[in-house]
């Protein structure tokens, strides 16, 4: 949330944002450290959240994602761990992301036994192909990645 008080090595967040929160100057939607909207435990169940207290239908479809405290789902993404994305539930970014596609495959017999062994602290999904947006770079117009996250 603020590298400044934080995490001062990470390039997330808002630098100065606790200072800014304290003297009142700025108001955020959760409380410091919820993370409610990073969770990706809460991910998979969006699109009811969305029906239930908006009354409206997602606008974005949802990645593919497959709960890993749940049995079937757990079975039916270890059978094609070597095609997915293997995320923690609990972090933020994409901070330890164990990638399992094909581009990463060795080690997927780690993430099975990690998954397996902590069901609940992981998910799996679908790989993304990410967009590309023209970014100034220097002097001249690159073409970067585009990552868009939830957000309140």
């Amino acid at each position: 949330m603020d590298p400044v008080a934080f995490r001062p090595d990470s390039t997330l967040g808002v630098p100065g944002l606790l200072g800014a929160l304290r003297a009142g100057t700025v108001t955020v939607c959760n409380a410091l450290g919820n993370g409610v909207a990073d969770d990706k435990g809460v991910y998979p169940y969006v699109p009811e959240l969305i029906r239930y207290y908006l009354g409206a239908e997602p606008i974005i479809e949802n990645v593919t994602t497959y709960m890993m405290w749940d049995p079937d789902q757990r079975g039916e993404a270890l059978a094609r761990l070597d095609e997915l994305v293997v995320k923690p539930v609990g972090e933020s970014g994409g901070y330890r992301r164990a990638d399992r596609s094909p581009r990463h495959r060795a080690g997927a017999g780690d993430a099975r036994a990690t998954i397996e062994a902590e069901p609940r602290n992981w998910i799996v999904q679908e790989v993304v192909q990410l967009s590309t947006l023209p970014s100034f770079a220097g002097q001249r117009l690159e073409p970067r990645h585009l990552d868009c996250g939830p957000s309140c």
